[in-house]
């Protein structure tokens, strides 16, 4: 799925133009193929249901070069979110951040470590505390 935002404007001889920024969102399923991503650049990468992705480290690596000017320093921003699945909660082997940006199983993550979260409204990232903890599924 791809789709382009912009506006035609027809001259003064009826040809028509495209206007406009021309930004593209493209949609796609890896099928646990996390190699389809490679090489495809963007500002943000959404990882949807990613709870239950057998290769979210992996496509989340393949990913990451295009998100990154060639000096490593990134201009792009990657989430990933979602169980997954239908259990309704988080399930054991699910990837988060902690505070520092160590990425970790849920179920080896510690109160003290602390979470990565992120503000839709601001559009920031930012290190969180745990409050609590309830043992995955």
């Amino acid at each position: 799925m791809e789709r382009v935002s912009g506006f035609k404007v027809k001259d003064e001889f009826g040809r028509e133009t495209e206007q406009g920024y021309k930004s593209a969102i493209t949609g796609m399923t890896l099928k646990n193929d996390p190699e389809r991503v490679r090489g495809i650049r963007g500002k943000l990468v959404l990882f949807e249901e990613s709870g239950k992705f057998p290769n979210l480290e992996t496509a989340w690596r393949v990913s990451q070069p295009s998100m990154e000017d060639d000096d490593g320093t990134a201009f792009g921003l990657m989430i990933a979110f979602g169980t997954g699945g239908t259990e309704g909660c988080v399930t054991a082997g699910n990837k988060v951040y902690t505070r520092d940006g160590r990425l970790v199983n849920i179920e080896d993550l510690h109160m003290s470590d602390g979470i990565i979260g992120y503000d839709v409204e601001a559009q920031q990232i930012y290190g969180n505390n745990i409050s609590h903890i309830n043992k995955p599924i």
